[in-house]
């Protein structure tokens, strides 16, 4: 139920667009009859998973709890996102900007608590030791990250009427996310390089990409954050940078490296301690290393063509229309398609390796060891 929900819902999606059929909105671009097959999804995928977690739930590991939580407060955000079909709401620019920018934050923050819940896991599963599921840095990263989806669509809120209150909430939360987060990040990196002596691991290169790209991010953050700044950025390409880095940078690569640990351990069930792993050899690497190498080159071009923007734009007398530079107009088109197309051929690469990986048959009683994935 699940996937056909969530495949009809893409198909249609890709062929309305494709027609100029849409919402109009950000984030939300697509027609809000599909919204009803993702959502049908989503209610089959957490009522599927609270049936088979909710035996011992209190008892289980923190990453149970951020998974379930997660589950639900993407329901709540993603009906929140409708609530522009109000005639109340739309009639109101002010106050739609608002609920818009808040719903989408807590689709982040509700994104977040799966991909924070999967770091937690896996380094539990590298380390064998369960107690990492209970310990203080998971817990802590629970709670911030509980926080913060409730206050980090605040700081993209600075140019709308609101207390400051709310403002340096929103600061203070997201950077305590990010450094938490960091820590983790820190800790299952530690993991990775105990265990594996391989020339190279995709997982370990995975879990180092997203070390990296937090301490990137978090730089960024920071910057974005500061009020004078923000007011010379948003609404240009450097946000859109800054989540682009985030999404791939940090949630993907912290998802794949999941993944190519758990595949692993699928495999060598599969093929025996012996055998060679494809998730680890000179196709992934390649896909792995190129897939950063040119998301980066794309997050830094939209950091330059939005500050370039920005700062073409404060220079404006007041009522004068924004023309963007010559040089950033020449050159948008040709590095948007380099760096979006090789982003996307590494993607397929990656991608296309772990299906493959994961369609293999699997021979009938034989169980998958814990923490052998490296191998």
């Amino acid at each position: 139920m699940t996937v056909l929900s969530w495949a009809m819902a893409g198909a249609g999606i890709l062929v309305t667009l494709l027609l100029g059929i849409g919402s109009g909105r950000e984030y939300m671009g697509f027609h809000p009859v599909f919204s009803l097959f993702i959502l049908i999804g989503w209610i089959a995928y957490a009522w599927n998973f609270f049936h088979v977690v909710a035996r011992g739930f209190w008892n289980r590991p923190i990453y149970v709890t951020m998974w379930g939580v997660g589950m639900l407060f993407f329901l709540y955000t993603f009906l929140e996102q409708h609530a522009y079909l109000l005639p109340s709401i739309w009639a109101d620019p002010v106050h739609d900007l608002r609920v818009q920018w808040k719903a989408t934050g807590t689709l982040v923050g509700s994104y977040n608590l799966f991909v924070y819940g999967a770091v937690i896991y896996i380094g539990e599963r590298i380390s064998g030791d369960p107690r990492y599921g209970h310990s203080r840095t998971a817990y802590a990263l629970f709670a911030v990250g509980l926080l913060n989806s409730f206050t980090n669509f605040a700081h993209h809120t600075y140019h709308l009427p609101q207390r400051e209150l709310v403002k340096w909430i929103a600061f203070v939360v997201s950077m305590m996310e990010l450094i938490i987060l960091l820590r983790a990040v820190s800790d299952l990196w530690t993991l990775v390089r105990a265990r594996e002596d391989r020339p190279f691991c995709a997982a370990r290169g995975s879990f180092k990409a997203s070390k990296v790209w937090t301490v990137a991010i978090l730089f960024s953050a920071i910057l974005i954050s500061v009020p004078p700044l923000n007011a010379l950025v948003h609404g240009t390409y450097v946000v859109t940078g800054h989540a682009m880095g985030a999404t791939i940078g940090i949630d993907t690569m912290i998802l794949f490296g999941a993944l190519i640990w758990i595949l692993g351990e699928y495999l060598q069930a599969a093929d025996g301690a012996g055998a060679a792993n494809p998730l680890h050899d000179r196709r992934m690497r390649v896909g792995i290393v190129g897939l950063n190498l040119s998301v980066a080159a794309l997050v830094v071009w939209l950091h330059v063509a939005g500050l370039a923007t920005g700062l073409t734009r404060a220079r404006l007398a007041p009522g004068e229309p924004y023309v963007p530079p010559d040089w950033l107009h020449a050159l948008s088109g040709p590095l948007f398609a380099l760096t979006g197309t090789a982003s996307l051929i590494f993607f397929a690469v990656v991608l296309h390796t772990l299906l493959r990986a994961a369609s293999r048959p699997f021979p009938a009683g034989r169980g998958a060891p814990v923490g052998a994935a490296g191998d």
